[in-house]
């Protein structure tokens, strides 16, 4: 809060902290630009007319290869995903789709099951001293 401790010109001191953690900067930047590239781009417009454009133009020959969307918040993006290509993605899909459906199934089964006893016929057979509440 300011309270404590000498008084420091906050130019000066933040001056210098960069200043410290520079090499540290510079070393990340090292290593990111020595890894190979990302398969996904983030590509910033000055106006909504330009962005609007470039989101209708055709890319590439091949649907897969660059899929032009909106681009999400900040915080939407699971930067560890981004490394993954268009068929990794795909193959993904498959297989959630196909697990999705698995669940489906098996639960639809069980829940088939409950719903046949608990209709108001099944009800009254099981329990006698429904009967006149049905009634």
């Amino acid at each position: 809060m300011g309270l404590l401790g000498p008084k420091v010109d906050s130019i000066e001191y933040w001056r210098a902290k960069s200043q410290e953690v520079n090499p540290q900067v510079n070393t990340v930047l090292r290593t990111t630009c020595q890894e190979r590239g990302q398969d996904a781009a983030f590509v910033m417009f000055n106006d909504r007319r330009s962005a609007a454009a470039a989101s209708q133009v055709l890319h590439a020959p091949h649907a897969l290869r660059w899929i032009v969307t909106q681009a999400p918040e900040p915080e939407e993006v699971v930067w560890h995903n981004l490394h993954i290509t268009a068929w990794q993605c795909a193959v993904w899909w498959f297989i959630v789709g196909v697990l999705t459906l698995f669940l489906i199934l098996f639960y639809m089964i069980p829940i088939a099951f409950v719903a046949s006893l608990t209709t108001l016929e099944n009800l009254a057979k099981i329990l006698p001293f429904i009967r006149s509440i049905i009634r």
